[in-house]
């Protein structure tokens, strides 16, 4: 089968490069068929897209992956808007010293070369990254002197991130701080000079330790409650599949059973049958492929179970 492709975005030809599993499914569905030519195009996702005039044209989605296709062409746009992979990221020297001196303002490429103690080469390829990822941003400006333009680089998300990681749990949660996310905490209308706002910064600052001190207290209590949980189960139960049901969906709130079945290897019949056998013990709501837990239920169950011991 031939294969080929025309792009106005390298970089996301790159990445999708990467995306080995969708290249294979393409190739895959190209076979069955029976195309003897795929032609690939990569869009940049921050360009508008037009599909044409063709009425033929069907939309489907692949993973993070939009394709547009006929009989004759297919149409791969470049990778939408995803939430980028902070630990990748961070888990380098380089990149979080990077973003600490992006923080306190935008800088252009020699003068973040100049800031760590690696090669421009190296640094250029960890903005990259980072660009890739979502997390940065850049754009050309004129400098104050005759000659070329600058590179600059900002930082292009607004979130924190809370982690978890013990024997018991693996947990984590991206909280946006957009202009549109809910803030309880009101600030001073007018801050009119510099000394009180770096004063409001302080407060703050001293509530957000409190705010920690009691998430420390929180998951130290979680913690200990699904080391718990794990015991009693496997001693009363002794199922460790309904176990792996149990704890996915107590530390993500649900689940769906597509989910489940890619996580635990199983067939969706598989993941339904235990899931109904773990409904036995610990009763759950399943809902359009949606497993949670019945609070309602297991309250009910929890009472009825001390009413019988009162008697």
């Amino acid at each position: 089968m031939l294969l080929s492709g025309e792009t106005n975005d390298l970089d996301g030809v790159r990445h999708f490069g990467e995306e080995l599993l969708l290249y294979d499914l393409l190739i895959g569905i190209a076979n069955q068929s029976h195309l003897s030519h795929l032609h690939l195009k990569v869009y940049n996702p921050r360009e508008p897209f037009s599909p044409g005039e063709n009425p033929q044209v069907c939309n489907l989605r692949l993973n993070d992956h939009y394709i547009s296709f006929t009989s004759q062409v297919w149409v791969v746009l470049g990778m939408p808007e995803k939430e980028p992979d902070l630990f990748y990221i961070l888990g380098n020297k380089v990149r979080r010293d990077l973003l600490s001196h992006l923080t306190c303002t935008e800088c252009y490429f020699s003068f973040l070369s100049s800031k760590v103690s690696v090669s421009s080469t190296a640094v250029a390829k960890h903005l990259k990254i980072m660009e890739r990822e979502g997390i940065l941003k850049s754009y050309e400006r004129e400098g104050p002197f005759i000659g070329p333009a600058r590179k600059y680089y900002n930082i292009n998300i607004a979130k924190t991130y809370v982690v978890t990681i013990t024997p018991n749990i693996f947990w984590y949660r991206g909280l946006d701080l957009g202009e549109g996310s809910e803030v309880p905490i009101e600030l001073p209308e007018e801050l009119k000079n510099l000394g009180g706002m770096v004063l409001t910064f302080r407060d703050l600052s001293k509530k957000l330790e409190e705010v920690l001190r009691e998430l420390q207290a929180i998951e130290s209590q979680r913690n200990r409650l699904m080391a718990m949980i794990k015991e009693t189960y496997l001693k009363e139960i002794g199922d460790m599949t309904q176990l792996a049901i149990l704890h996915y969906v107590l530390l993500n709130g649900s689940a769906t059973v597509d989910e489940l079945s890619d996580r635990l290897n199983l067939k969706e019949r598989e993941v339904l049958q235990k899931a109904s056998e773990l409904d036995r013990f610990v009763p759950l709501r399943i809902k359009d492929g949606v497993i949670t837990i019945d609070d309602e239920r297991l309250k009910a169950k929890l009472g009825g179970e001390g009413d019988a011991g009162e008697d």
